[in-house]
C-alpha cells in the first residue's frame, strides 16, 4: 500500500486551457467592477471637455458675467439675470479663493452639485426601498437626457435640483430645519422652487395626519413644520418687495408671475411619453385594467386632448428665437405649422398623461407629485424643458420600480442619448 509520501508524486492537474476558455469579466462582480471603472472614464471625459470649453452656451453669458462681476467687487445684477445670484456668489466665493477665474472651473461647481444631486437622490431612494440597490434608479436620474448635460454647464437648473432633492432627504427624516434652510438656499438659486417647498411641507402635513398620537401630540408635531413656512414667507416677502417673480425687471414681462400656459405641461408629457418608452407598456396595461374597473377614468384623454386643443401655443418670443440652434424651439415651431406633427405631439402627450396616471408610488402620497407638477410647470409662460427636471428626479425617485429588465432597457436608451448631447452642445452644434 503506498505511504503517504507517494502523494508527494502525483501529477498536477494542467488547468492552462481553463483559462483560456473562461470569458473574461465571466462572474457578475468582474462585471460589476468593468462598469464603474467604464462609468468614471465616461464622467471625467465629460468634465474634461467641459472644463476644456472656453466658450459660453446659452444662457451662460449671462451667468458668467454675474460670477465675473461678483468677483471683481462689484455688486449689481446683470440685466436679464431672472434668478436671484445666489449661485452666482457662491462660484465667485469659490473662485477667489482658489485662485481661479475660467468658466472651466465655475462649471466644475456645477459638477460638484450635480453630484451631490446624485447622492441625495440614492440617499431618498435608500430610505424609501431599503430592501432594493439604489444603484439602477440613481444612474437613471443621472442619466436623464435632458438633465445630464447641464451637469456640466454654468445653469442654475442642477445646483437648484440638488438642494430641493437634498431638503426632500431631510424632510423623510423629519430634519425639518436642515430642510427648510436647504429650501431657502434653493430660493436663492432658482425663487420659483418655493412650490416644491410647499410640496414638501405637504406631504409633511399629510403623514402628520395619517400618525396616531394624542391631539397635543399633533400639535406640537405641526409646530416643528415652522422652517417650511418660513421659506414660503421669505418668497412672499421678496415677490413683495420686488414686484415681480424675476428679479430682471426687463424681463418681467416675457416671464409674468403665475400665468397659466399649457405649454409646459404638454412638453412635459411628450418627453415622459418619448423617454420612457420601456415603461409604457406596463403603465398603460394598468391604465386599461383600471379604466375597466372605474369607466370614470376613460374621461382622462378626453380631458387632456381638449386641453391640449384649445390652449397649447407657441407663442413666446424665445421659444421662437433661432429654431436652427435650439432643438427645442424647432421642436415646437414645426409642432404649431404641421397640422399632422402637432396631432402626434398631442396623441404621444395624452398616452403619456393616462400612463403616468398608473405610476405605482412608495407612499400613497406621492401620487400628488402629478397635479402639483402640472400645476407649478404650467405657471410660465416660456416653454423650457428645464422646468421639469425636479418633476422627472421626483418621479424616479419615489415610484416602485417596474421589471428589472424595462429598466435597464430605459437606461440603455438614455444613456448614449445624453452623451451625445452633451458632447453635440459642446461642440455647439445645437443646444436644447
Amino acid at each position: 500500500m503506498p505511504g503517504p509520501a507517494s502523494h508527494a508524486h502525483s501529477p498536477v492537474p494542467d488547468r492552462s486551457d481553463e483559462l483560456f476558455l473562461t470569458p473574461p469579466f465571466h462572474s457578475p462582480a468582474s462585471r460589476r467592477q468593468l462598469s464603474i471603472v467604464a462609468l468614471a472614464v465616461l464622467l471625467i471625459a465629460a468634465a474634461a471637455m467641459a472644463f476644456g470649453g472656453d466658450g459660453r452656451i446659452g444662457d451662460e453669458w449671462e451667468h458668467y458675467q454675474q460670477v465675473q462681476w461678483f468677483a471683481a467687487g462689484r455688486y449689481a445684477v446683470v440685466d436679464g439675470l431672472t434668478t436671484i445670484p445666489g449661485l452666482h456668489a457662491f462660484v465667485a466665493a469659490v473662485q477667489l479663493a482658489l485662485h481661479v477665474e475660467s468658466l472651466g472651473s465655475a462649471r466644475i461647481v456645477t459638477m460638484l452639485f450635480g453630484a451631490l444631486a446624485a447622492i441625495a437622490f440614492a440617499s431618498i431612494r435608500r430610505a424609501l426601498a431599503p430592501d432594493e440597490s439604489p444603484g439602477l434608479a440613481t444612474l437613471q436620474f443621472a442619466f436623464f437626457p435632458t438633465l445630464f448635460p447641464f451637469c456640466f454647464l454654468l445653469y442654475t437648473d442642477v445646483p437648484s435640483l440638488a438642494l430641493v432633492l437634498s431638503a426632500f432627504r431631510c424632510s423623510l427624516d423629519r430634519r425639518h430645519v436642515l430642510a427648510g434652510a436647504l429650501g431657502v438656499a434653493s430660493l436663492l438659486v432658482r425663487q420659483t422652487n418655493v412650490g416644491w417647498i410647499a410640496f414638501i411641507a405637504l406631504l409633511q402635513v399629510l403623514e402628520l395626519r395619517a400618525a396616531a398620537g394624542t391631539p397635543r401630540e399633533r400639535v406640537r408635531a405641526a409646530a416643528a413644520l415652522w422652517p417650511y413656512a418660513a421659506g414660503v414667507a421669505a418668497f412672499a416677502g421678496y415677490w413683495l418687495w420686488h414686484g415681480s417673480v424675476s428679479l430682471s425687471r426687463s424681463e418681467a414681462q416675457v416671464h409674468p408671475d403665475f400665468s397659466f400656459h399649457s405649454g409646459n405641461l404638454f412638453l412635459m408629457l411628450f418627453l415622459v411619453g418619448a423617454f420612457f418608452v420601456p415603461l409604457l407598456p406596463a403603465w398603460l396595461s394598468r391604465y386599461a385594467a383600471a379604466a375597466r374597473v372605474r369607466p370614470a377614468l376613460l374621461a382622462l384623454p378626453i380631458l387632456l386632448g381638449v386641453l391640449y386643443a384649445t390652449t397649447f401655443r407657441v407663442d413666446h418670443p424665445y421659444n421662437l428665437y433661432e429654431p436652427d440652434f435650439y432643438l427645442r424651439n424647432a421642436l415646437l415651431v414645426y409642432v404649431a405649422q404641421h397640422r399632422w406633427a402637432f396631432t402626434a405631439f398631442g396623441a404621444v402627450a395624452v398616452i403619456a398623461g393616462c400612463a403616468v396616471s398608473q405610476v405605482r408610488w412608495q407612499r400613497p402620497a406621492f401620487v400628488l407629485l402629478l397635479p402639483v407638477s402640472a400645476l407649478l410647470v404650467s405657471a410660465s409662460w416660456l416653454i423650457e424643458q428645464r422646468y421639469y427636471l425636479i418633476p422627472v428626479a421626483l418621479l424616479l425617485a419615489l415610484r416602485v420600480r417596474e421589471s428589472r429588465r424595462a429598466e435597464r432597457v430605459m437606461l440603455a436608451w438614455w444613456m448614449p442619448v445624453a452623451v451625445g448631447l452633451l458632447y453635440l452642445i459642446l461642440n455647439r452644434s445645437f443646444f436644447l
